[in-house]
């Protein structure tokens, strides 16, 4: 029972062949899926039945570009997203044709293989593999559309940048007194702003806290009043701004500030 470790693409190139390339295991078009490991299986034939002779070619690159305008060819001075060289010892220059028929993994005259990075596109791309002989020629194999197909899966690339400002997971625990994050859930438990102690405002200790915590509290049934702890030495002004008894105005310049 064979080992399925990556996507597999099977092509038979023919320079004399213009046509699109096909996979010849499935006798379509070259599909794979977005972000999923691949192996590109290259067999060099003379024509459509003879193996060529490969023993006078240098190197064969794979390249994997974005296509011009209306899916057709990139122009040839575009910069591939994916280049893959093989130099003439990593060649198979002794695959028979029955080998090439029996379709083996192993058995191809290059074999390329993409990393999960490497196939993270979405939609169509166009797909070159050329030969550099020995005299320094080039001999394009085949040339065409290549469709990368989401799959739904988690992306493997990196996620792109925040542009705005936003809250870390921690950040957003400490703002919003998220049970879990080290204190009692403050939203129940603190029912007015002074006096001191665990059940008012003032007496919650500061000095632990992220810049940017908001404590929540009921107070005369009008429903949750959110102070946020925010670095100010402005004076005392209640409701507005309540000073937590821990305050010192060289170490822990912060106090709650109604939001």
């Amino acid at each position: 029972m064979p080992t399925l470790d990556r996507q597999r693409l099977r092509i038979k190139a023919q320079p004399s062949n213009f046509d699109a390339p096909q996979d010849v295991r499935s006798n379509g078009s070259l599909r794979l899926w977005s972000g999923s490991a691949a192996r590109v299986e290259v067999g060099i034939f003379f024509d459509s039945t003879t193996l060529a002779d490969i023993s006078n070619l240098s190197f064969v690159t794979f390249e994997i570009k974005p296509t011009g305008s209306g899916d057709v060819a990139p122009a040839a001075s575009a910069t591939p997203d994916v280049q893959k060289i093989l130099a003439s010892g990593a060649l198979n220059a002794a695959l028979t044709l029955e080998q090439w028929n029996a379709g083996a993994i192993t058995d191809a005259h290059a074999i390329f293989t993409l990393s999960d990075a490497e196939t993270n596109f979405t939609g169509n791309k166009w797909a070159l593999c050329y030969a550099t002989t020995s005299a320094g020629l080039t001999v394009t194999l085949f040339a065409g559309l290549i469709e990368f197909k989401a799959d739904g899966g988690p992306s493997t690339t990196s996620p792109d940048p925040v542009t705005q400002d936003a809250w870390t997971k921690a950040e957003s625990d400490a703002r919003y007194g998220v049970p879990g994050t080290g204190r009692t859930d403050e939203r129940f438990t603190i029912i007015d702003l002074t006096g001191g102690g665990s059940t008012k405002l003032n007496g919650q200790a500061t000095t632990g806290l992220t810049t940017g915590h908001v404590l929540a509290f009921i107070k005369s049934g009008a429903g949750y009043v959110r102070y946020q702890l925010t670095a100010t030495t402005t004076a005392e002004a209640l409701p507005g701004i309540v000073r937590p008894l821990d305050y010192n105005a060289s170490t822990n310049a912060r106090q709650w500030v109604q939001v």
